[in-house]
């Protein structure tokens, strides 16, 4: 997901406006307080519900691969008028794949562009470049979007990075000298132009905060967040607490922590079993024939998908076998090429979660066998990893 989106914001930057002539609005990254986000210098501002969160300025440079001179307001804005370009707001969802971002450019003595032309300026790059680093069926299509109020030109993107599918909604936010790109990212398109609705439209009366009311990302956020990370990682919530020590980048040994929070590849073969599922009267074989070099968790309910009976890891081109007792069940199965974080997180966002069927072994007899081949992409209902 991350690259992904580092990818859209990058290409959609692209195209080296900006000028030092025209002085600058005040703040023209924005303002964060509480679970609001302000930008003055695009007359919005968005609210998050009780289930997102803005990264801190800390942990927004290193998401974007900023300098720790640019982690704050200041700084920000300081990138902005250096560099043409700079995020002033990333926000992830708690409970799903879902993130959201806005990037703002200094148009400078071109702040006449409009938004379809400047969406027209990018679009091929920006497909070009995703084709580049292994994205297939890469399909832009130009739209329209109402935000705070407002018509806004923008555009639908959608591609595959194995069997991992994206979405994304982007939406074009003309100011007087800047260009604001939101871009909303999700396994669903519904989801991802979910995040429009957040915004509304400045007024004269909203009263925005000054820039120093924006949280410190310094060293208090920091030790807070370390803490937090190695919390996550006692209880063994294993790409929670690497998120965390990735955004820490140098502080103190979060480097070291984030590598080991990468565990080791389960060998292929059963990794759990609940107790009230002892008997094994039915022999059942799990194939991964997968193309691509991706491995596969399994995870088995009973039918009704309420009661966990069994997981299983399936290395690419292997085999595995589980010995269950003769009833109905229903099986889902994640896969991925990415690390490995632990049973209770899996494979992390990296990975493609899904609900495959129900099956019986209820009729195929004592000590028999039943073939489960995993070939081509999974059909089945993708759900998100918290479902899973």
């Amino acid at each position: 997901m991350k690259k992904w989106m580092s990818f859209l914001l990058a290409m959609l930057m692209l195209l080296g406006l900006g000028s030092a002539a025209v002085a600058a609005e005040e703040n023209p990254v924005g303002v964060i307080a509480g679970n609001t986000y302000y930008n003055e210098a695009l007359g919005i501002y968005m609210t998050l519900p009780d289930n997102w969160r803005f990264l801190s300025d800390a942990d927004l440079a290193s998401q974007m691969g900023y300098d720790s001179k640019y982690a704050s307001r200041e700084g920000l804005a300081t990138l902005l008028s250096q560099n043409s370009a700079a995020c002033g707001m990333y926000a992830v969802a708690s409970d799903t794949a879902s993130n959201a971002n806005l990037m703002v450019q200094d148009l400078g003595i071109y702040r006449s562009l409009d938004e379809a032309t400047y969406l027209d300026l990018a679009k091929d790059s920006l497909t070009g470049a995703l084709e580049s680093v292994g994205y297939t069926d890469i399909q832009l299509t130009p739209s329209s979007f109402q935000l705070a109020g407002k018509e806004h030109v923008g555009a639908v993107l959608t591609g595959k990075l194995g069997f991992m599918e994206m979405h994304m909604i982007v939406v074009l936010i003309k100011g007087d000298r800047y260009m604001g790109s939101l871009t909303a990212a999700s396994t669903t398109r519904e989801k991802a132009e979910a995040v429009l609705a957040y915004f509304q439209p400045l007024s004269a009366d909203t009263k925005v905060p000054e820039a120093s009311s924006q949280a410190s990302s310094g060293a208090g956020d920091a030790k807070a967040q370390y803490a937090q990370a190695k919390e996550a990682f006692e209880k063994k919530m294993y790409y929670t607490a690497y998120k965390m020590f990735t955004a820490l980048g140098k502080y103190e040994d979060a480097a070291s922590l984030a590598s080991k929070c990468k565990r080791p590849t389960p060998e292929t073969g059963e990794l759990s079993r609940n107790s009230d599922y002892k008997r094994k009267t039915v022999r059942l074989n799990l194939n991964n024939k997968l193309k691509g070099g991706y491995n596969i968790y399994v995870r088995i309910y009973d039918s009704t998908g309420e009661t966990f009976v069994s997981s299983a890891f399936v290395r690419s081109g292997k085999g595995a076998v589980v010995y269950l007792p003769d009833r109905s069940y229903l099986m889902k199965a994640a896969y991925s090429k990415g690390p490995w974080f632990g049973e209770n997180e899996m494979f992390g966002d990296d990975a493609i979660y899904k609900e495959l069927f129900t099956f019986s072994l209820e009729q195929v007899g004592r000590h028999g066998y039943w073939y489960c081949n995993f070939e081509d992409e999974l059909n089945g209902t993708t759900v998100s990893r918290e479902d899973f």
